[in-house]
């Protein structure tokens, strides 16, 4: 016996909770006991500004300062840890910042292999939550066009210059591979490409063809922007996330 369901939004199993995840479960019965297997897409958008980076400025955080400070001026705080607590009731947008860096998404999923699409500037601060010592890995980029905003982050992505890793750039410009390296190339920057000790592929796509990544199908869509852009859908288990990012309407 097989029973599917298809799951949003809260899941819990084993007492964690899973919230804004795409899931698909399938439970197996067998011999009185249940196997669960669990499929998830899930995406994380470490940048999304385009042209360029926009830290936040002085007078913005002044201001963040100011309204938090205004609505805490009937509070008291005998310890350190009630501060921390009020912060914790408060909005992103009233305690942090939603960061400008440039395109870049990661597509989580149950496989094994990274999904990255585009690697502008948020791809540094993806890079820097893999820890130093993680385990030899696979990355996926979707490079949806060579726009600088897009290719970016590149020469500060670590796993790049580690050796076992596995890094594959897949894109529909045949100028890709040029243009990847040629940000590294003196004068434009210290670190020439050929210090990267990952293994680097270039994967040229063709118009309508299909990726497969594990249980991930991967399809594009051009996109109308000055040099082409396209866009990308991510499938798996009927459940799905489309990239689609630089198009003019």
């Amino acid at each position: 016996m097989c029973d599917r369901l298809e799951l949003c939004s809260i899941f819990i199993i084993n007492r964690r909770v899973f919230r804004g995840c795409v899931f698909a479960l399938t439970v197996h019965h067998r011999c009185g006991s249940f196997v669960v297997q669990i499929y998830y897409m899930k995406a994380i958008i470490w940048g999304a500004c385009g042209s360029l980076p926009t830290p936040p400025t002085p007078s913005l955080i002044r201001e963040k300062l100011k309204n938090a400070l205004w609505s805490a001026r009937n509070k008291s705080f005998p310890q350190a840890s009630d501060v921390d607590a009020y912060l914790d009731t408060l909005p992103l947008s009233a305690t942090g910042s939603y960061r400008g860096n440039t395109s870049c998404v990661e597509i989580q999923t149950s496989e094994a292999d990274a999904i990255i699409c585009d690697a502008g500037s948020g791809l540094r601060d993806y890079s820097l939550s893999i820890a130093p010592d993680a385990a030899a890995r696979t990355y996926h980029f979707f490079i949806s066009h060579l726009h600088w905003d897009h290719i970016q982050g590149i020469p500060f992505f670590a796993p790049a210059f580690q050796a076992g890793n596995r890094i594959v750039f897949h894109g529909h410009h045949v100028e890709m591979e040029a243009a990847i390296r040629a940000q590294m190339n003196t004068p434009c920057f210290p670190v020439s490409f050929e210090a990267m000790q990952a293994d680097i592929e270039f994967d040229i796509l063709e118009k309508d063809q299909i990726c497969k990544i594990g249980a991930v199908a991967i399809s594009a869509m051009r996109q109308k922007h000055p040099g082409d852009s396209w866009g990308y859908r991510f499938e798996a288990n009927g459940k799905t996330i489309v990239y689609a990012t630089d198009s003019e309407h």
